[in-house]
């Protein structure tokens, strides 16, 4: 496993009041990391004082430098690997407005966040930054900044859906549609289509560019307005964006850490204009959730579920209105209604008090 899988190794919490995704000031930022089990505050390394952040735990550190040569120096001299580049992105914990869970430091620690790998196209992880973390953030600002319609297919993001489906299965077919697995298949992936077509647009014909103009690269876009775009990427942020970041299940097969959990990137999928708004659209997250909890909590106006359906209330009266529907909304005759019970592993009795329900 490689040990920047476990900056990604998330699990999404669950409980009421809590939707995907965490709204709060989100602060993106390139940086150097390596990770080494030694401990570099106390390594004496010189001229690096105050030139990184660390996060990890006993035995696990990952720290991070905005510059690379001092990144390098540092690693070199705890004998960790070469600094990686990364885009981080975090929410300091006591600031999500939609956490809708208590005592979130202590399961979190002190930021929510998660690191996106800055590769090359050729690289396996080139879907990170390339097919997801990047055309998602161009999206977000080309929806701020005017470049795409509120009517259009790009009005909800960069669509990400596959991904997000509570009933995901990560496969080798479904690795190979998504992202595809090596440098040539991914140019006919769904992500990398979808790229394209954002891009297009915007006014760029060539789905490769990824700088802004005058940057210097063959990878430079001709559209000014995926440059603009762009710059959110190469820029400097000197504050907080108050958006929406969800932390999205990696499609690679392989980005599994300890048990089978699964790998995330962190993904921007909506700016707010500012605070307010996003603690508008938290508010009305959180009306929309207790309704919905207390929609679902409407068990007493049913009857007790048969022994054999315990836990499986929806579909136990998805089968008694298929009977419902063969017999036009008319109760079978005893006979009848026995025979159906016995198929449906409950009495009679069942059947006639789940009628009203189907």
């Amino acid at each position: 496993m490689d040990q920047q899988d476990e900056v990604n190794a998330i699990e999404m919490p669950v409980g009421e009041g809590f939707a995907p995704g965490f709204i709060g000031p989100v602060m993106g930022a390139i940086r150097y990391m390596f990770w080494t089990r030694e401990n570099l505050d106390e390594a004496g390394v010189d001229g690096i004082k105050g030139a990184y952040t660390h996060r990890g735990k006993e035995g696990s550190n990952f720290y991070y430098f905005q510059d690379r040569e001092l990144g390098s120096k540092a690693a070199d001299a705890l004998g960790a690997y070469a600094p990686r580049m990364v885009w981080r992105f975090e929410i300091p914990t006591g600031k999500v407005l939609n956490f809708g869970v208590e005592n979130a430091e202590e399961t979190w620690g002190a930021t929510v966040g998660g690191d996106v790998r800055i590769s090359t196209l050729r690289s396996k992880y080139r879907h990170e930054f390339h097919a997801m973390a990047l055309p998602a953030a161009v999206a977000v600002l080309a929806l701020r900044m005017g470049y795409v319609g509120a009517d259009s297919e790009w009005a909800s993001g960069y669509d990400l859906s596959e991904l997000l489906d509570e009933n995901l299965i990560v496969d080798e077919e479904f690795e190979m549609q998504m992202i595809g697995n090596n440098a040539g298949t991914f140019r006919k992936s769904v992500l990398w289509q979808r790229r394209a077509d954002l891009w297009k647009a915007l006014g760029e014909e060539d789905p490769e560019a990824y700088n802004p103009i005058g940057a210097g690269t063959k990878f430079d876009t001709t559209s000014e307005q995926l440059s603009n775009c762009l710059q959110i990427a190469t820029r400097v942020w000197t504050k907080p964006l108050w958006a929406r970041m969800v932390l999205v299940p990696d499609p690679r097969l392989a980005a599994v850490y300890g048990e089978g959990t699964r790998l995330s990137i962190p993904i921007l999928v909506k700016v707010f204009a500012d605070k307010k708004a996003a603690e508008e659209a938290a508010a009305e997250e959180a009306t929309a959730s207790t309704e919905t909890s207390k929609a679902d909590d409407d068990s007493d106006k049913y009857p007790d579920l048969p022994e054999e359906w315990a836990g499986y209330r929806s579909e136990f009266i998805a089968e008694v209105a298929k009977h419902k529907d063969n017999h036009n909304d008319v109760l079978p005759k005893k006979k009848e209604l026995k025979a159906i019970a016995e198929g449906l592993d409950c009495t009679a009795n069942d059947i006639v008090a789940w009628w009203e329900f189907a």
